[in-house]
């Protein structure tokens, strides 16, 4: 049986300009920089309070970056934070 790895976890760390114009952009490069760092399989994608109520579309982020990954991009949706 091969080793497990450790969890990884980073943060986007939205700011005002971010919840005006989206986070997309400041979640891509995050994700380049996991991948380049960790060389991880899998990237889970969490939703924020922030990235929710801005409305960022994790699985569309997703589907649209997953051919620039080598790690599977998998987004989780939560509805704890739609209230």
């Amino acid at each position: 049986m091969p080793p497990l790895s450790y969890t990884v976890r980073a943060a986007a760390d939205l700011r005002n300009n971010d919840v005006i114009f989206g986070g997309e952009k400041k979640l891509t490069a995050l994700l380049q920089k996991v991948e380049r760092e960790q060389q991880s399989e899998i990237i889970f994608l969490l939703p924020s309070v922030v990235s929710d109520i801005i409305n960022d579309d994790l699985s569309g982020l997703a589907c649209s970056l997953q051919p620039q990954f080598k790690a599977k991009l998998v987004p989780i949706t939560s509805q704890v934070f739609s209230h």
